[in-house]
């Protein structure tokens, strides 16, 4: 179907008309579109790219160091010693002894004692090197060649008449008495006779001896001390025909007989003997011997009896009348196989001795004493000491108003668990050393009402009781202590109340509070310290304690600190200013580990007298400050390590310092990775053994500053200052290589520095996600904002807008908003977030604008948002970059020679926005916003153009009609 040409015409102009319409309709879409712009924001920080404001703890160096102990040696001698021996890190040695704790009794037997500390710079440790801190005391031992009171030690030797030799039959003959005797392949017989006194002049061939037998008929004499004593390679003795009805001393009878394996005595008649003191003595291979229907009605001397014979099992006295005995020492000392032994019905009225009767039965898991009548005792030093097995001990009910000493009497007894002393009558006791040391298992004691007033010494009287939570000592009598060495050295207590403790004659507290790593807090602060002369270790390792007053201790006698508070890393401060330390010798690890002390006053100390500071401040990495440049130092020959680990020390001034009789400066300044400043002087002699840490690289900040380094390299302040230097620039090697034969002038050398890139501050609200605005930040949001002088610390003024709260983090849903705004010195950006809140930081008016959409309190007005959008405009205009040129330095005064470095120029002047580095930029565009006026001239000119379409479609369509 062919069109007209009048139709053809109109559906052309019907068809440009749509166009028109099409074209119009999209051209005010545009305009529209294109006035519908959102101000662009600053890019909200998320959580995740915020500036984290913490505060990272220097890495702590544990020491590892032998715990103290004080263990039992045994040997063939009458003295019991005790020895402590303590190895620590300095080049120096420490002895302390003490006289006789006990008075020779009848048996001449003496005890001694003596703590001796050894220190050298490569080890620390303390009393010992077993897990628990024990004393030592060597015990009484049977082989003594003293003999009892009643009995005195007779040797016989056969004249040649009396003994002969068949080399051919291998037979020796010979007549002790008027019994013979004879000696044939290793047997000993001994026929009819009676026997003389004392030690049979067979032991000429003791080594020879391996059985010894005796025929029918053979008498024994009175006095049988030592009769078959020595023969220590026999190892068998059938004595079942000796006749002992007359004999009344039997000391050391078999003692020494090391290999002896069975012994017959069974059907003795022994009711006349006095005297068993030391009788199987190192019987060391005896595994038992039958004494059980031994009739022991005339015994007084039990002293030693069983002593070392270390291999005894089988062992029954529970019959024995022991009425007359009146020395028990050492009775079965060292009988460490025994594991039962049941003297329970022994009546112990006239004994007045029983020191280290129990000592090392080891293997005693039980032991009866609950009924023994003990009011005539006066020592029981050591009785159960090293009784490891036993659990339980019922001692509640002993009389003990005559004992005189209780040291070490329940030393070592690792697994008791149970034991009530509370009433016991302590009144004459002077001497109480290590009485409970090692008792590890022990939890509580009551001791409050115990009488301490003669007591003079305390030494590790509660050493190592790992176990023991409660203690009561708090209201003892201590007027007479003078020595209170490792008292509480490894007590599990966490509270101990000392405060009104009498320490007026006390000269020696080292090692006190060793190791008593659970004590919170000690009240000393009372405590006369006059006459005390060593404190070393006194705190070592008590590592839970945070505070010490010891401001008013008189401490003009003290001449050893070694390791005083060495460990204690618990402490915060300590005032120790005002102590008289014109005695002090040994300094060496005083401070060492005190990984919390931030501050410490003693910048008027005297060290004239002291002569080793090895590792004094060794790892106490708190501490930023050390007042020491008025030391004395004339005497001193030993600085190894003495800042090392110090890792926050900034600055130090050492240049008073006389250094002339140093001769190890080994790693001194080794980790100090924050000493930023230090002044040397003429009598500073250093070496790069001393290990001055580099100077780190460019842009670092520098701690505790705004300012930030320019190399890495140390720099003589020269005409300058500490943060505007101009001198010569060194590595730390140099440095230290300058002062090895110094003649320079005092003088302060620092990491070389210029002024840090300031700040940049971020407002973020959580709510919407989007940056504050607002004049409150001296500017628009993202100006600099100068907080040189804050560095670490809490600064809000200024900072939050008004209505705004600050945040942590960025989910406030039921979360209260810290007041204030904490920072480390070391940032350059912080994302702060915030929220609209019903408290104001500023004067209480409605938040400021935010960018990207409507106030979330308030819509602003046109004006407002003008004026808001021309200030920050204003106020974001940033300044030139400062250039950088470079600058030639070269060590030109005299001081070594240094190589020219060429080196950026170290102008202080302030870095701009412009030249932050990629850490210090602000993220994100400003809110940039056009002219309203214009805008509105626009969008009426598109709605004109959509309506002339409109109107030419109508006209085109109504022509077609």
């Amino acid at each position: 179907m062919k069109m007209s040409s009048e139709t053809n015409v109109h559906y052309k102009s019907y068809k440009a008309g749509k166009k028109w319409l099409i074209s119009a309709i999209a051209l005010t879409s545009f305009m529209l579109i294109g006035l519908t712009t959102t101000d662009v924001s600053a890019d909200s920080a998320s959580n995740t790219n915020a500036a984290t404001v913490t505060a990272t703890d220097p890495p702590q160096t544990s020491q590892v160091i032998a715990s103290s102990a004080i263990t039992s040696s045994s040997d063939t001698s009458s003295t019991a010693d005790i020895a402590a021996t303590d190895a620590s890190s300095a080049n120096s040695s420490t002895e302390i002894s003490t006289d006789s704790m006990a008075s020779n009794d009848s048996s001449q037997l003496s005890t001694s004692s003596s703590v001796s500390s050894a220190t050298s710079a490569s080890t620390n440790s303390s009393l010992s090197t077993t897990p628990a801190m024990a004393v030592s005391t060597a015990t009484v031992n049977s082989a003594s060649p003293a003999a009892t009171s009643s009995a005195s030690a007779t040797s016989v030797s056969a004249s040649p008449a009396s003994i002969t030799a068949d080399s051919e039959d291998n037979i020796v003959s010979g007549q002790f008495g008027t019994a013979k005797w004879e000696l044939n392949e290793g047997t000993l017989t001994i026929h009819e006779g009676t026997l003389e006194a004392g030690k049979g002049n067979w032991s000429e061939y003791a080594g020879n001896i391996t059985a010894v037998t005796v025929d029918e008929g053979v008498n024994a004499n009175r006095d049988s001390s030592y009769l078959f004593s020595g023969l220590h390679v026999a190892t068998e003795m059938n004595l079942e025909n000796l006749n002992t009805e007359a004999v009344d001393d039997m000391s050391y009878m078999f003692s020494g007989n090391h290999n002896l394996v069975s012994l017959a005595v069974s059907s003795w008649a022994i009711e006349n003997v006095e005297n068993m003191s030391y009788m199987f003595s190192e019987n060391r291979k005896l595994t038992g011997i039958d004494v059980t229907s031994w009739y022991t009605a005339s015994v007084e001397l039990m002293t030693g009896m069983f002593n070392t014979a270390s291999s005894l099992t089988d062992l029954d006295v529970s019959g024995w009348d022991t009425s007359n005995v009146d020395d028990m020492r050492g009775m079965f000392n060292g009988d460490s196989s025994l594991t039962t032994l049941d003297v329970s019905n022994w009546d112990v009225a006239k004994v007045e001795d029983m020191s280290l009767m129990f000592k090392d039965t080891t293997s005693l898991n039980s032991l009866d004493v609950s009924n023994w009548e003990v009011d005539k005792v006066e020592a029981m030093n050591e009785m159960f000491y090293g009784a490891s097995s036993l659990t339980f001990l019922d001692v509640s009910s002993w009389d003990t108003g005559k004992v005189e000493s209780t040291r070490f009497m329940f030393a070592q007894t690792t697994n008791l668990k149970e034991l009530d002393p509370s009433s016991w009558d302590t009144g004459k006791i002077d001497d109480m050393t290590a009485m409970f040391n090692g008792a590890s298992s022990l939890t509580s004691l009551d001791l409050s009402d115990w009488d301490t007033g003669k007591v003079e010494s305390l030494f590790a009287t509660f050493a190592a009781t790992t176990e023991l939570t409660f203690l009561d000592v708090s209201t003892w009598d201590t007027s007479k202590v003078e020595d209170m060495s490792a008292t509480f050295a490894g007590i599990a207590a966490s509270n101990l109340d000392v405060s009104d403790w009498n320490t007026s004659k006390v000269d020696n507290m080292s090692m006190m509070f060793e190791r008593a790593s659970n004590l919170t807090a000690l009240d000393l602060s009372n405590w006369n310290t006059s006459k005390v002369d060593n404190m070393s270790y006194m705190f070592k390792e008590a590592s839970s304690l945070t505070s010490l007053d010891l401001s008013n201790w008189d401490t003009g006698k003290v001449d050893n600190v070694l390791s005083m508070f060495d460990g204690a890393s618990g402490l915060t401060s300590l005032d120790v200013g005002t102590w008289d330390t014109g005695k002090f010798e040994d300094t060496a690890r005083m401070f060492a580990d005190t990984t919390s002390l931030s501050s410490i006053n003693f910048d008027n100390w005297d060290t004239g007298g002291v002569d080793t500071m090895t590792s004094m401040f060794e790892n106490a990495a708190s501490l930023t400050y050390l007042p020491v440049n008025k030391w004395d130092t004339g005497r001193v020959t030993d600085m190894t390590n003495l800042f090392k680990g110090m890792n926050n020390l900034q600055t130090l001034d050492i240049s008073n310092w006389d250094m002339g009789k140093v001769t190890y400066v080994e790693d001194m300044f080794g980790q100090t990775n924050s000493l930023w400043q230090i002044t040397l002087g003429e009598r500073t002699y250093l070496n790069p053994s001393a290990n001055l840490m580099d100077a780190p690289g460019s842009d670092t900040l520098i701690p505790g500053t705004r300012y930030q380094n320019v190399a890495a390299y140390w720099q003589d302040i020269g005409n300058g200052t500490v943060n505007s230097p101009t001198g010569a620039y060194y590595t730390a090697n140099d440095l230290m290589t300058m002062y090895e034969n110094s003649v320079e002038p005092a003088t302060t050398y620092v990491w070389a520095q210029k002024a840090a890139a300031p700040i940049m501050v971020t407002l973020i609200n959580v709510d919407t996600g989007k940056t504050v605005t607002t004049d409150s930040l001296r500017g628009a949001l993202g100006d600099v904002l100068d907080l040189t002088n804050y560095g670490t610390g809490t600064y809000l003024g200024g900072l939050i807008p008004n209505g705004y709260r600050y945040a942590e983090g960025n989910d406030l849903k039921g979360f209260t908003q810290p007041s204030d705004l904490e920072w480390t010195g070391d940032q350059q950006n912080v994302t702060v977030y915030v929220v609209v809140g019903n408290e104001s930081s500023g004067t209480g008016v409605t938040p400021e604008e935010e960018t990207g959409g409507e106030s979330e309190v308030t819509p602003p007005t046109e004006e407002s948002q003008t004026e808001t959008d021309t200030e920050m405009n204003t106020n974001m205009t940033q300044p030139d970059p400062i250039e950088q040129d470079e600058t030639t330095i070269t060590g030109s005064d005299g001081r070594g020679d240094i190589q020219p470095t060429t080196l950026p120029s170290t102008s202080n002047s302030p870095t701009n926005a412009n030249d932050l580095t990629s850490n210090s930029q602000v993220t994100g565009t400003l809110p940039q916003t056009g002219d309203q006026t214009t805008n509105r001239a626009i969008i009426f000119a598109g709605f004109c153009i959509l309506g002339i379409s409109l109107a030419g479609v109508l006209v085109l369509k109504r022509k077609h009609s």
